[in-house]
């Protein structure tokens, strides 16, 4: 059995769809009998409570990076410093301690391969030279492609440095994972990759879903669209739905309430909200652990997915959650693109519109109202039948 260490700036406790799916690989190949240390960034960086006893239960070994706290400071409008050397990110001071860290860690406890899943430059660079300076073998996972394969970016020397850490870590390392088809071919063929590259979807997981509560939607005088996540002009732009909504609501004397459970919008955002929003009612709500948000998916009328074409070469890990809810979806995606491929193969609960096509969203959100969900088998897309394919590659 593997001594892998995984090089991740951000880990447990704290919470994300990324780092989801890399502590459900480290379960994984724990249950398969190999050994998996973490190394990430310290506490204080990631604006989570400091936990000694948590981090030795579960092999993590931090290094020091800037404290989210002062990171904040140096990137105020008083104080502008941080952006203008922090190339790979805000955990870019963490190189410096955590190479030196993770190649003592190889040699102690005897590590047979380093682990890295991307898009997280920071990590990515560590990984690749604790891996050269240690002749270690080098794993990638690139749940995303760079963000250079959607727009056309301006060169900086930011760009610069992004570009040539992703150069050094193909030409490094051993095996590729990718999240979908699609991402594994357009790498393949813009970094003409030779290495053995195997998809392994986000997927969901089971053990979650199958122990969430019976679903509970109250006798309500409104129609609860929820969506869980980020949103953002660039291809995840969520004003042609408030739009569309307010239309409908009109014509149909449909009363709507939206909640967005995420990333608080911007400031921008919130005054396009009160614009916009006539007579529908938008809720803005922090983040939640993952299984009190999917909770809240599962009891909602509606569940909103948002996936333009600047991203259809991936497929967010909440596609796969909530079509294992058996509930009724509104997708708004870029077609012919890995999400719409995804979920255009569970027609019973999926209602998909054209992102770029404010009828066919006017349109599915009627469709949606009056949908009503359906039971369907969904355990191939659990993580748990995903994942089995990294068996192949620690033997």
């Amino acid at each position: 059995m593997a001594n892998i260490l995984i090089i991740s700036s951000e880990f447990l406790p704290m919470q994300s769809s990324g780092i989801n799916r890399i502590s459900f690989m480290k379960r994984f190949l724990e249950s398969q009998g190999h050994h998996i240390s973490v190394l990430t960034t310290s506490s204080e960086a990631q604006g989570i409570v400091r936990n000694t006893q948590f981090d030795t239960s579960n092999n993590i070994f931090r290094a020091y990076s800037l404290s989210k706290l002062h990171r904040r400071l140096l990137s105020s409008r008083k104080l502008p410093i941080y952006p203008k050397f922090a190339y790979t990110g805000k955990y870019a001071t963490w190189q410096f301690s955590a190479i030196t860290k993770g190649k003592k860690l190889v040699k102690e406890l005897g590590i047979d391969c380093i682990f890295v899943s991307f898009p997280d430059f920071a990590s990515m660079d560590v990984a690749t030279r604790i891996a050269k300076a240690t002749s270690t073998r080098l794993d990638i996972d690139f749940r995303d492609p760079p963000y250079w394969f959607f727009s056309e970016p301006v060169n900086s020397a930011s760009l610069t440095t992004c570009k040539s850490i992703v150069n050094n870590a193909i030409a490094t390392c051993k095996n590729i994972y990718t999240s979908t088809e699609q991402s594994k071919n357009i790498l393949t063929s813009y970094y003409n990759i030779t290495q053995e590259t195997t998809v392994i979807g986000n997927g969901y997981d089971k053990d979650i879903i199958d122990n969430l509560p019976p679903r509970y939607k109250p006798h309500r005088d409104h129609i609860e669209i929820v969506h869980i996540g980020s949103f953002y002009p660039e291809g995840r732009d969520i004003m042609p739905l408030i739009k569309e909504l307010e239309t409908v609501s009109a014509a149909e004397n449909t009363k709507f309430i939206l909640r967005l459970i995420g990333d608080p919008p911007s400031q921008k955002a919130i005054h396009q909200f009160a614009h916009i929003a006539e007579t529908i009612t938008i809720s803005i709500e922090d983040p939640l652990p993952a299984k009190k948000a999917l909770i809240e998916a599962n009891n909602a009328d509606i569940l909103l997915l948002i996936q333009g074409p600047t991203f259809n070469k991936q497929i967010p890990a909440k596609a796969y959650e909530y079509i294992a809810l058996n509930n009724t979806i509104l997708a708004i995606v870029g077609l012919n693109g890995a999400t719409q491929k995804l979920l255009e193969q569970y027609p019973e609960n999926v209602n998909i519109a054209d992102y770029e096509e404010k009828k066919s969203i006017r349109e599915t959100i009627l469709r949606a109202v009056t949908h009503r969900p359906k039971i369907i088998d969904t355990n191939n897309l659990s993580r748990q039948e995903q994942v089995k394919l990294l068996s192949c590659c620690f033997k």
